[in-house]
Order: structure tokens, then sequence, then C-alpha cells
């Protein structure tokens, strides 16, 4: 039985950390156990990442086993109260004590099927956030994040999202993280764009503008916005200095602090489908209109030089923003 010992940290900063010793445990027999005895912090992607991972391990006939009895007490709490042993099937761990309301501070680990459950994540990012154009914004990013899932995943499990806000002296900073087990981005780009072969740089494609799959040309943007999402995602991270991580396949894209970008290339698949991390704070909020007019004028270039005439941007669309 292959063993995998978790690092202190399995966090989204540790990301590189956490594929590299899984990926030493893909390809080495048919058992494997997770020891939890060193983890000492989680945060949402940490917790999601795991439970993807572990759930496709299970997808392809790997029996998991996971060690938790030397887990730290605050740790176990945590992972218990965010349902993070409920999703891995461990149902005889109950909460200790009468579980407390977020009092918005988190979003417990969930799974959501249908685009109909949109608004209620939304509306609990309204709550947590001060800032009425930041509210908006990530409303906005999660429903495209959302949206790319239940579009064109076919994920066994739907979405699976958590959150956390965490608080210091002077700033406040946001972890979402959402995934699935669908096809993944590589699968559906690949069609469309044969000669690129890797998968992080397909990942990096589908944050381009007017990139999508869901037109049979695989560049189509029109009325219903499509090949815009994921690219005003990537502009806002970039211009407010947060975090964007992307994993899906063998390939990981990580934009850090808005500038440095991390691209590797895995030997086996990461998850078989999409794992998004989004990390923001309130520092260096870059003017929200001005940002708005810069994607605008942006959008309508990008119209003008590479879809016809008879398209434009329409009058939802500026309301939208």
């Amino acid at each position: 039985m292959e063993v995998i010992e978790l690092p202190n940290k399995v966090t989204l900063d540790n990301v590189l950390t956490l594929i590299n010793l899984t990926q030493q445990s893909f390809n080495n027999g048919n058992e494997i156990l997770f020891d939890f005895s060193k983890v000492s912090f989680v945060d949402p992607f940490g917790a999601n990442f795991l439970v993807l991972l572990i759930k496709n391990l299970e997808n392809k006939g790997i029996k998991i086993n996971v060690n938790i009895l030397e887990l730290n007490s605050d740790v176990f709490d945590y992972l218990n109260r965010m349902n993070f042993f409920d999703k891995l099937g461990i149902d005889y761990l109950e909460y200790p004590h009468v579980k407390h309301d977020s009092n918005n501070r988190f979003l417990e680990m969930k799974e959501i099927y249908s685009i109909e459950e949109i608004p209620d994540v939304e509306k609990h990012f309204q709550k947590v956030i001060k800032d009425e154009d930041l509210a908006r914004f990530l409303g906005y990013q999660i429903r495209e994040l959302l949206d790319n899932i239940f579009s064109h995943a076919e994920s066994s499990i739907g979405a699976l999202l958590m959150s956390q806000k965490y608080h210091s002296s002077s700033t406040e900073k946001i972890i979402f993280s959402v995934g699935d087990l669908g096809v993944g981005i590589p699968a559906t780009l690949k069609p469309f764009f044969q000669n690129i072969s890797m998968d992080h740089l397909l990942i990096e494609k589908s944050l381009d503008f007017g990139v999508s799959s869901k037109k049979n040309s695989g560049i189509y943007f029109g009325s219903d916005h499509r090949g815009a999402g994921l690219y005003y995602i990537k502009r806002y991270v970039q211009m407010n200095k947060w975090n964007l991580l992307v994993i899906s396949k063998k390939g990981l894209y990580f934009i850090k602090r808005g500038k440095e970008t991390i691209k590797k290339e895995f030997k086996y698949n990461i998850i078989d489908g999409t794992l998004f991390a989004l990390s923001i704070n309130n520092e260096n909020i870059f003017d929200y209109d001005i940002l708005h007019e810069m994607l605008l004028n942006e959008t309508s270039e990008y119209l003008n030089k590479n879809v016809n005439s008879d398209i434009i941007l329409d009058e939802d669309f500026d309301e939208e923003w």
C-alpha cells in the first residue's frame, strides 16, 4: 500500500508540494493511504483538492484509506464542521458540538447540481463582502465558474465548492474554491486547437478573450457573452494582484499576486475534471469603474477585429457589469 504523508499546510500556497506528493503515488498499486498526522492547517482549496483527488482515485478503482487518528484537534473540528469527512463518506464521525452559525464567515463544502442554485451562492458572498462593487464582481466570477462547470463539464458530482473569510489587523481575505470531476478543460478545447497538445497550454488558452467550447468553431463571442467570462476573471485578478489557480487533467496554471504566472505539465492527471481557486483581499483594489471601462474597451476592440460586424455589444452586457 502506498502512503501519502500530507504536509503541514494543505493550502493554495502549497499547491505544488501537494501535487508532487500525489504524483509519486498515482502509478504505484491499487491502494493508497492518506496520512493526516502532520497537517496543522487546511484552507478551502486544500480541502476541495483532497476530496476531488480522492473521489477521482476511487473512480479509477483505487482503494483509499485515511489516517486521521493523530490529526490536530483544531483541524479535525474545522474539517468536520466544513463537511469534509461527510463528502469523503466517513459518516461515523459526528461533529462534537452544536454547529455554530457561519455568521457569513464561511461557506461549508457543498455540492450543487444546477444553474438554478447559483443565486443562493451569490447571495452568500453579498453578505460576506462589505464592498458593494467587490461583492458584485465576485458574484459574477463565481457565476461564471459555476456556469462553466454546468455548461460542459459533465461532472458526476456536480460542482463541489467551499469558501472561507480570514481577518487580520488590516486586511480581509477570502478564498473560494470550486471543482468538478467532469471531462476537463483540455478535453473540451482540444478539438478546436489541435496544434496545442499540452494541458496547461489549453488551460491558458481557455483564459483568452473570445475562447469558448460552446460553439463548433471553438472561438466565439456574441450576445450570450460566451468566451468572455474566464478572461474577465483573469484580468480582474491581474489588476488587483490576487491569486487564481486552474487545475485540469495534467495541467496547472497559477497567477500569483496578479503577475507571477506558474505553468506546469505533470506526468499524470491531477484530477480528471477542473478545479478553480480564487484568493482575493481588500488591499490594492483597482478602481472598479476604471477597470469596468477598460474591459468594455477591450471587448469592443476584440469584436471589431475578430467578429462579424453584425455582432455587437448589447445593452444587457453593460448592465451586467
